[in-house]
């Protein structure tokens, strides 16, 4: 018995869905990632402890109540249609405050190879610790990431 060939199909791709709640809950809590990076770094620099230890809670007070924040206004979203489009629009920032935090903290971490600020500001580490970070080997008191036989850039799981 012998089956016909399957006939081609012309569907058109589907849109993407409307965001749901826990995606517009994940996009809000993307918006205080900026603020609360930018607290943080702020506190870094500040020029007394005073002021370095209030702009620190600032940006844990950011990043605490932000969770809550976001679940409300997803929840409220879900209920309100002229705000959940009112949200959209403003959350449409948080994919890029996910992909800019990393590479703003690599920026920064770079400087801090370079001497450029000092290791420890804004979550930066002394460039011997980001080498033993990255190269997880047994590094012996004059070994080098390329000792161990591997490229440097190649790090074992």
């Amino acid at each position: 018995m012998t089956t016909a060939p399957a006939r081609p199909t012309t569907r058109q791709p589907k849109a993407d869905p409307e965001p749901q709640p826990l995606n517009r809950k994940q996009a809000v809590q993307g918006l205080f990632q900026a603020p609360a990076l930018a607290l943080f770094m702020a506190s870094q620099s500040a020029p007394n402890d005073n002021l370095k230890t209030a702009l620190l809670a600032d940006s844990a007070t950011v990043t605490h109540y932000g969770e809550g924040i976001a679940e409300g206004a997803a929840i409220l979203a879900a209920n309100d249609p002229r705000f959940a489009a009112a949200l959209d629009k403003i959350i449409s920032f948080g994919p890029y405050g996910v992909f800019l935090t990393p590479v703003v903290q690599m920026f920064l971490q770079l400087a801090a190879n370079h001497n450029q600020i000092k290791p420890g500001m804004a979550g930066t580490v002394e460039p011997e610790n980001m080498i033993k970070m990255a190269f997880p080997i047994d590094q012996g008191e004059n070994a080098s990431p390329s000792d161990n036989g591997s490229s440097p850039s190649v790090v074992s799981a």
